[in-house]
């Protein structure tokens, strides 16, 4: 069957289905590999799989498996089959049978990732509501880490893009806060795709900028603000100054506004080497002088990196056109 899958599976889908609910010569794992893999062929073959049908075949399959003690070979087959159900012909059924038999099956890490790979392809709203009960196992998602943040974001529901931005909006109530992943970095790029894509979301980002965060939140966001890499976005992340911690920035946010007033030209064919050259920011600059004049929550803040702005102009040169910065010398 496996054969007529890859050849004709859209055509043939009836009658593959059918010879594989007859029984089979061979028996245990065998079997299963027999039944089992045709019918992942035919789902990457486009072809339907109609649900009463495609989980006849699976389900003897996993209950035989789950009813004894399995080696390393036959546990592919656990998640070859668990990952099929999101995408029978009714996917929100075949979800519902997958989150029962997870609550009964003990998957190795490879195939709780192939499970949780699948039902962000999937594109169900139901696989949302999994993919959170599946999170809040202890520890399950610093070890799935990118896969499982990579699913939310493949999903790409409303409910999936506020789980996203649940890691840096304190407003959103969709993820405890509890939750760690263990990928920050992974987790910025997909929120600042996100913004890309949903410009009433990037609006939000941005002005959670003005917004007290706690430390992970706040770190987040700065990187996500880096991540989306243009002039306003630079400009109104600098409403992450705060007196009362430190750094005043994030680093990653820090070196930003550094490239934002010193150039960085690379020489020669290595991208580690480079020469550094003032230029302006004029933007980023005014603003940071109306916060040190009037902003009692980022004065201090906002002299200590004019300062340092200062600094580099001394080392680096002042580029042409930009005047001294006043609040130096007026007191």
């Amino acid at each position: 069957m496996r054969s007529l899958a890859t050849l004709d599976s859209k055509a043939s889908a009836t009658l593959i289905l059918e010879v594989l609910a007859l029984p089979l010569k061979t028996h245990g794992t065998m079997d299963g590999w027999k039944r089992i893999q045709p019918l992942e062929i035919m789902l990457f073959e486009g072809a339907t799989l109609p649900n009463e049908q495609t989980l006849a075949i699976i389900m003897p399959v996993v209950d035989e498996l789950n009813s004894k003690w399995h080696s390393d070979n036959e546990r592919p087959l656990f998640s070859m089959s668990f990952s099929i159900m999101p995408f029978l012909e009714d996917p929100h059924a075949g979800i519902a049978v997958l989150a029962d038999l997870l609550e009964r099956t003990r998957l190795s890490f490879e195939g709780i990732s192939k499970v949780v790979s699948a039902l962000g392809h999937s594109r169900c709203s139901e696989a949302v509501n999994l993919l959170v009960s599946i999170a809040s196992k202890e520890g399950i998602t610093n070890s799935l880490g990118d896969v499982w943040i990579n699913a939310i974001a493949a999903l790409d529901t409303p409910r999936a893009h506020e789980i996203l931005m649940s890691f840096i909006d304190p407003e959103s109530r969709e993820i405890t806060g509890t939750l760690r992943t263990g990928r920050e970095d992974v987790l910025s790029r997909r929120i600042a795709e996100l913004a890309e894509k949903r410009p009433a979301i990037r609006v939000r980002i941005l002005s959670l900028c003005q917004v007290r965060l706690d430390r992970a939140k706040r770190d987040l966001l700065a990187s996500v603000i880096v991540r989306l890499g243009d002039n306003e976005s630079l400009l109104q992340s600098l409403y992450l100054l705060d007196d009362e911690l430190s750094p005043e920035l994030p680093y990653d946010l820090g070196k930003a506004v550094e490239e934002a007033f010193v150039e960085h030209r690379p020489t020669g064919d290595s991208s580690s080497s480079y020469t550094l050259h003032p230029r302006a920011a004029n933007d980023l600059r005014d603003r940071l002088i109306e916060m040190a004049r009037s902003d009692s929550n980022r004065k201090a803040s906002a002299r200590a990196l004019l300062s340092r702005i200062e600094s580099w102009r001394l080392e680096y040169g002042r580029p042409i056109g930009e005047t001294r910065n006043p609040i130096f010398g007026s007191d």
